[in-house]
C-alpha cells in the first residue's frame, strides 16, 4: 500500500535512501534492458536520488528525447532544464562541457515548436551550443549546432549568413572522419537558397536530397532536426518547379512530400508539407482546396503546439476567406496570423503575407493601403534580401498604380518590366509569364498591340505542360483578344 511505502521511506536515513535509490535503478535498467529509454525518466529520479549525476543527466536527456517524438514538448523542456541545472551545479571541466553541449542542442526541436524560431531562449540555447561547440571539438554535434543555426537566422531575416552557414555544414560533412547526414548540409543550403531567389541552385539541392534520401537510414532525423529532410525538400522542390515554370513536376512533387509525411507520422513534417501545399494553392488560386489544408494545419498546430505553422495556418485561412470575397474578414486573419508569426521571433516569408494582404485590400476597395503593404514588403525584400516573392510583389504595385491613376501608365510599365528583369533573372518562367500578362494589358489599353502580342507569345510559346492553371489560361485568352 501506498501508505506503508512511505512510512518505510521515511524511517531511512539520507545514506539508506541513496543506495536504495541506486540499487532500484539498477535492477530497473536490468530488467528493462535494451528498452530502458521507455522509463528514462523514473530512471532519472533514482539516480538522482542516489546521487549518481553522469547517469541522472543521461537518463533525463533520454526521456527529454522520447518526450520530442511523442510531440510532447513542454515535458521535453522540461526535463532538459532539469538536466542542465544539475549540470551548472557541477565543477567547470570538459566533461560538463560535454554533459552540456547534447543538452542544448536536444532543446532545438520543443522549442521551435513550443515558442518558435526566434525565440530569445532558443538563441541562447544556439548560441551556447556554438560556444560549447569550440571547445569539446566534436565534429556530429557541430553540424547539429551549424544546422540550428541555418534555420535560427534564416528566420531572423538574415538569410546570406544563413547560407553562409549552410556552406560550412557541407563543409564539415565532407572533412568529417565519421559519417554524418549530407542530407541535412544539402537542404541547409537548398532553404536558404530558394528564399535569396536563386530557383535554379535551390532546385538541385532539393533533388540531391530526394535522390540520397534512405527512409530506412534518414527518418530519424526529423526528430534530432526538427524537420524530415526529404519531405521538406519535396515541398520546397515543388515550389521551386512551379516557380521555375515545370507545373506538373512540381504537382508530382507535392503529392509525393504529402505522402512521405504521412508516412512517417511525424507532426512537425506534415504541417511543413500542409503549409507548402497551401501556397502552391494559393498561386494557383483555389480557394477551396487553400482553405480545407489551413484548417487542417491549423488543427494539426494546436494540437501538437506548434505555434509558427498555427500562425501560418491562419495567415493561409485568411488568404482563402479573401479570396472568397470575404476580404475584411481575410485580412483581419492575415494580420492576426503575421503578428503571431512575429511573435514567435520569425520574420520569414513575410514579404509574402505583405503582398496577400495588399492584394485583399486593393479587392476591398482601398488601393492606398494596398499600396502601403507593398511599400513595406519591399523594404523587407532589400533588408533580408528575402527575393523569392520580389517579382509578384513589383507586378501587383505596377498594377496598382495604374489602377489608381490611368495617367501614370508609364511609371506603372516601368514597375512591371522591372518585375520581368527580377523574373528572369531567376529563371521564374511561371512569375514572369504573371508580369508579362499585366503589361501586355497595359500595351494593348496605350495602343501598342503588336509589341504585346509578340511579347507574350515569345513566352507563352515556351510552355509544354500546366496549361490548364489560370495564369496559362489567362495568357491564352488574351493572346485570343490580341489582334
Amino acid at each position: 500500500h501506498n501508505l506503508f511505502q512511505k512510512y518505510l521511506y521515511g524511517k531511512m536515513d539520507e545514506t539508506e535512501r541513496a543506495y536504495t535509490h541506486e540499487d532500484v535503478g539498477n535492477a530497473l535498467e536490468g530488467l528493462y534492458g535494451e528498452h530502458a529509454d521507455e522509463i528514462a525518466h523514473q530512471l532519472a529520479r533514482h539516480f538522482h536520488e542516489a546521487g549518481v549525476i553522469p547517469k541522472t543527466i543521461t537518463y533525463l536527456r533520454k526521456a527529454a528525447e522520447r518526450a520530442t517524438r511523442l510531440s510532447a514538448n513542454e515535458e521535453a523542456i522540461g526535463h532538459l532544464h532539469r538536466a542542465l541545472q544539475i549540470v551548472a551545479d557541477q565543477p567547470e571541466t570538459p566533461d560538463r562541457s560535454r554533459e552540456e553541449l547534447p543538452l542544448q542542442l536536444a532543446l532545438g526541436p520543443p522549442l521551435l515548436c513550443t515558442v518558435g524560431p526566434g525565440s530569445a531562449e532558443l538563441s541562447r540555447a544556439y548560441m551556447r551550443a556554438r560556444e560549447l561547440c569550440d571547445q569539446v571539438g566534436n565534429a556530429p554535434q557541430l553540424f547539429q549546432t551549424l544546422f540550428l543555426l541555418v534555420h535560427h537566422h534564416a528566420n531572423q531575416g538574415r538569410l546570406p549568413t544563413a547560407l553562409e552557414l549552410a556552406e560550412q555544414l557541407i563543409e564539415v560533412v565532407e572533412s568529417a572522419e565519421e559519417p554524418l547526414p549530407p542530407v541535412i548540409a544539402h537542404w541547409a543550403k537548398g532553404f536558404a537558397l530558394i528564399y535569396l531567389g536563386r530557383l535554379t541552385e535551390a532546385l538541385d539541392y532539393h533533388e540531391r536530397v530526394i535522390s540520397l534520401y534512405d527512409p530506412d537510414r534518414d527518418s530519424a532525423l526529423a526528430y534530432i532536426f526538427g524537420m524530415d529532410p526529404a519531405v521538406s525538400s519535396l515541398c520546397y522542390g515543388a515550389i521551386a518547379l512551379w516557380c521555375l515554370g515545370r507545373i506538373d513536376q512540381a504537382e508530382e512533387y507535392g503529392r509525393r512530400g504529402l505522402t512521405l509525411a504521412r508516412e512517417i507520422d511525424h507532426p512537425t513534417s506534415t504541417a511543413h508539407v500542409l503549409l507548402q501545399a497551401a501556397y502552391l494553392g494559393a498561386m494557383r488560386r483555389d480557394a477551396e482546396r487553400v482553405q480545407s489544408l489551413a484548417d487542417e494545419l491549423v488543427a494539426l498546430s494546436t494540437e501538437h503546439g506548434v505555434v509558427l505553422f498555427r500562425a501560418w495556418g491562419t495567415i493561409f485561412q485568411g488568404w482563402a476567406l479573401s479570396a472568397r470575397g470575404r476580404h475584411e474578414r481575410g485580412i483581419e486573419r492575415l494580420v492576426g496570423g503575421m503578428v503571431a508569426a512575429r511573435e514567435a521571433g520569425s520574420q520569414l516569408g513575410h514579404t509574402q503575407v505583405l503582398r496577400f494582404t495588399a492584394e485583399s485590400w486593393a479587392q476591398n476597395g482601398d488601393v492606398d493601403k494596398a499600396l502601403e503593404f507593398l511599400a513595406e514588403a519591399m523594404e523587407m525584400v532589400e533588408q533580408t534580401d528575402e527575393r523569392l516573392h520580389e517579382s509578384e510583389i513589383l507586378r501587383i504595385r505596377g498594377e496598382l498604380l495604374l489602377e489608381r491613376n490611368a495617367d501614370h501608365a508609364d511609371e506603372a510599365a516601368a514597375v512591371l518590366r522591372r518585375a520581368i528583369k527580377v523574373a528572369q533573372n531567376q529563371g521564374a518562367k511561371l512569375i514572369e509569364l504573371r508580369a508579362v500578362i499585366s503589361l501586355s494589358r497595359l500595351l494593348r489599353a496605350t495602343g501598342r498591340q503588336e509589341e504585346a502580342r509578340t511579347m507574350l507569345t515569345a513566352l507563352y510559346s515556351t510552355f509544354g505542360e500546366g496549361l490548364d492553371t489560370p495564369d496559362l489560361k489567362q495568357a491564352e485568352a488574351l493572346l485570343d483578344e490580341l489582334p
